[in-house]
């Protein structure tokens, strides 16, 4: 922006740092992030996304029936309710008794092909669309940091979430999926598979968007030649993309926000594979990736000339044609979903609470499978301190069963436990899968718990940067925002930050509060902090100092406070309006 072009009621000073930056406390390292510290510092949810299904004008006469057990119980009445392995809830809103039969005819074969203890709620609307849309459906919102499941730092939709949980996670009555259908296509509401010539098959296209709100979605955009994924953190869909070579997508090879990752998404050769997919199929499956990325259908959709219309695996497919019956998610999408952890064993635990008090430390785990367990697999793994290059072993116990409940436990001593500990638990199944909690990192290393006992004598950590300019408006009231990075090795966390500031060496009112702010970025690892010191009109004039620093206090009964700068303060000068350059 050229000066000149400024507002002319816009009367600038700047504010110039006279004073070198600091971003961190002299000798002060990064520490490793515990699992408890990132749970405390993520936001933990993210708002829903969809995908769009499309028609198209050609018929295909095509029929995949739905799988045979299912149709082998829909025609025994009494065998109907102990075939559904979960429970799904759908709210209509504009359905004719015609299409909401289609519609829940889909829900009962979804309901054969996926377990769950926490009911499925789906809120379905018969609306309005673009001529070749046939619907839109995704999660209302995903979900990181779950409790059990396996991708620790990855978002998973919510009825996933809940599944590996194995607990409400959301507000009782709220939906799970959204799902919107067409109201002015030419649909066909018979359960049969037999649509006719200019029709499209309801049950086909409704068991295709309940697909996406399941988890067949995720993260993945572009920006101009950029590639990136939402919220700095991949889906739990996203960790099974990968290239020609076999390299994952969600990887350092590919980072977020680079063009690298931009060739992969509009390259045409990316593939969906994991451990369980491979084993039962012994093939990855092709994602449509065209080479212009299409927000809503590219990466999220298996490929259409891969599996053409006719093909067992071509229900995910971007678009569903006329007379195109299609009442199998098929084997590809199935196996992922396993691997996707809609078939799991969830290794459930509560993290332990800090003490200042030396006590005992009592472990606690529940291991709930889908599965066969392998009981003698259960295992503690705890360390006093973080692993470091040189020294990352694990002491590994067996926890003790509480009766013939699916809880275990485990005691460490209060004379051994004090201090710092860092734990994980693991489990196997029959089949030799390992299932831990917390779960790893994209890149497949282990994350941990972090407990601590005993008194708490550590500061907090204040990292800040300075703008090195401030241009404000003196004839009004007007204020410098402080953005600090603030946290606490104890998950008691801060207790009182504020900013105190002098103006030509005289102190001002009393501490600025510095609040915690709640829409932290997930890629932040620290919590972030704001307040501003608010200048009244006409208060400062050329040549005037300001300075200020940042003052944290934890929670603990010391109250163990930081300040950042370490010594002295920053300063600024007030000078006024410069004369302009190009």
């Amino acid at each position: 922006m050229s000066y000149w072009k400024l507002p002319a009621w816009l009367l600038v000073t700047g504010l110039l740092l006279t004073s070198p930056l600091l971003a961190q406390r002299a000798g002060q390292s990064e520490k490793a992030v515990s699992y408890q510290q990132f749970v405390r510092q993520m936001r933990t949810e993210y708002p829903g996304v969809r995908t769009i299904c499309y028609g198209s004008d050609r018929d295909v006469f095509t029929k995949i029936m739905a799988p045979d057990a299912f149709l082998k119980n829909r025609s025994n009445p009494n065998a109907r309710q102990a075939a559904a392995t979960s429970q799904f809830i759908v709210t209509y809103t504009g359905f004719s008794p015609q299409a909401q039969a289609a519609f829940q005819y889909a829900v009962d074969i979804w309901s054969t092909l996926l377990v769950s203890s926490v009911p499925i709620r789906i809120n379905a609307n018969w609306t309005r669309q673009a001529n070749n849309v046939l619907g839109s459906a995704g999660p209302t919102t995903y979900r990181i940091v779950v409790n059990g499941a396996q991708k620790a730092r990855s978002f998973y939709p919510i009825a996933l979430a809940e599944k590996i949980a194995r607990t409400q996670l959301n507000d009782p009555a709220a939906a799970d999926i959204s799902a919107n259908f067409n109201q002015n296509y030419n649909w066909y509401y018979g359960t049969d598979a037999k649509p006719p010539a200019g029709q499209a098959d309801l049950v086909s296209v409704v068991l295709h968007e309940i697909g996406h709100g399941l988890g067949v979605i995720g993260g993945f955009s572009t920006s101009g030649s950029l590639g990136q994924y939402s919220g700095g953190a991949p889906f739990i869909y996203d960790n099974f993309i990968e290239t020609t070579q076999g390299q994952r997508l969600v990887s350092s090879t590919y980072p977020d926000n680079s063009n690298a990752l931009y060739r992969q998404l509009t390259g045409g050769a990316l593939y969906l594979n994991g451990p369980i997919l491979q084993r039962n199929t012994g093939q990855r499956a092709r994602l449509y990736a065209p080479t212009t990325f299409a927000g809503a259908s590219s990466v999220y959709h298996l490929d259409e000339t891969t599996y053409p219309a006719g093909n067992i695996n071509s229900l995910m497919t971007p678009q569903i044609d006329n007379a195109e019956a299609i009442h199998n998610p098929g084997p590809l999408i199935l196996n992922l979903f396993s691997d996707m952890e809609w078939k799991t064993t969830s290794v459930l635990h509560t993290p332990l609470a800090d003490s200042e008090d030396a006590r005992d430390l009592v472990f606690r785990v529940q291991v709930v499978s889908d599965t066969v367990i392998n009981t003698n697999s259960i295992r503690l793994f705890y360390r006093k301190g973080a692993p470091t290059t040189t020294d990352s072993v694990y002491t590994s116990v067996t926890p003790i069963r509480v009766g013939t409940t699916n809880e275990y436990t485990y005691t460490l001593p209060a004379a051994t436990s004090q201090g710092d500990v860092r734990y994980y638990f693991q489990a196997q199944d029959a089949s030799g899968r390992t299932y831990t909690n917390p779960g790893k990192s994209a890149s497949g290393s282990q994350i941990h718990y972090q407990v601590q006992t005993g008194p708490d004598n550590i500061p907090p950590s204040i990292r800040y940067s300075p703008d090195k300019n401030f241009i404000f408006n003196p004839a009004a009231v007007d204020s410098l925002p402080i953005y600090a990075r603030i946290s606490d090795n104890r998950a008691t966390g801060i207790d009182t930050a504020y900013v105190e500031y002098r103006i030509n060496g005289a102190a001002q009112a009393s501490g600025i509060p510095l609040r915690f702010n709640t829409a932290t970025l997930i890629d932040d690892v620290d919590s972030v902090y704001v307040g501003r010191i608010t200048f009244p009109a006409n208060s400062l004039k050329v040549g005037d100092q300001v300075s200020y620093r940042i003052v944290a206090r934890d929670s603990s009964r010391a109250r163990n406070q930081a300040v950042n700068p370490a010594t002295g303060f920053y300063t600024l000068s007030v000078v006024g309006v410069q004369t302009a350059r190009s």
